[in-house]
């Protein structure tokens, strides 16, 4: 057994995190990814050394901090999800007129952003600030095995809803769990191979898998508030073929996760 501190437990997302102050920061789409990820990966291990320390608000200005930042990144990191998805949904398509309703639903959302754009000067000062909060918080430091035995309460509390979850195939319900799972699996990621509850790799495959049906989930979401107006952008008949590739994608990628949950 050794000893593990508070401060390493996060400091890989805290160094992710300063990249952004660099001079010459280019908001590239796998910047963003990795800085966002690096954030709710900070968040669940925070909220677990909450437990750890008995202390409700440890690091809790480090953590707004960090989430009005990833606010900062959202808007442009779901532009490239969403484009990145239509683009994977148009080539799976041979169908002329499919292709035509994705492009023009893939061509509304950007412009739709197009004033959203990256600030740089922003995002390098919520960056600062983190990091700063980062310097003055406190250190902890823990018996590897606490940690341990505080990551296997949580196995059968996060995994004994998924079979529930998966089977009834509704967004909002996989979207919670998708969060649990993310925060275990981040939580995981501290333990050795020795030490692990579950393997890594499938569940960080089963994170990847869950991570594209809530995109999709979004779409969905995203489309119909656009044609929830006096004008909808998409006539009866496109938005019923649009929905119809929607729903077929939604439930291939369920049949996925259930095979991924199962690997896990």
């Amino acid at each position: 057994m050794g000893a593990i501190s508070s401060k390493d437990i996060i400091k890989p997302a805290i160094e992710q995190i300063e990249l952004l102050m660099a001079p010459d920061c280019e908001p590239t789409e796998k910047l963003i990814h990795q800085t966002r990820v690096s954030i709710k990966r900070l968040r669940a291990r925070v909220r677990m050394l909450r437990k750890l320390t008995g202390d409700k608000q440890y690091m809790s200005v480090l953590v707004e901090h960090a989430k009005i930042l990833s606010r900062q990144l959202s808007t442009q990191r779901d532009l490239d999800v969403m484009s990145a998805l239509l683009s994977f949904l148009a080539d799976e398509h041979k169908d002329a007129a499919a292709k035509a309703v994705l492009e023009k639903v893939k061509f509304r959302m950007i412009v739709a952003q197009e004033d959203n754009c990256f600030d740089q000067e922003a995002v390098h000062g919520f960056a600062k600030t983190i990091c700063t909060d980062f310097a003055d918080s406190e250190d902890h430091v823990f018996d590897d095995d606490f940690v341990r035995k505080f990551i296997n309460k949580r196995v059968n509390r996060v995994f004994e809803q998924g079979e529930k979850v998966l089977t009834d195939g509704e967004c909002e319900p996989l979207h919670e769990w998708r969060k649990d799972v993310k925060n275990f699996l981040y939580q995981n990621e501290l333990l050795s191979e020795e030490q692990e509850l579950l393997p890594k790799k499938p569940l960080a495959a089963l994170g990847k898998v869950l991570g594209r049906v809530h995109d999709i989930c979004v779409l969905d979401e995203l489309v119909d508030k656009m044609q929830d107006r006096p004008s909808p952008f998409l006539n009866k008949d496109e938005y019923e073929l649009l929905m119809g590739i929607v729903r077929k994608h939604e439930q291939d990628l369920f049949d996925q996760t259930h095979e991924a949950y199962k690997a896990v």
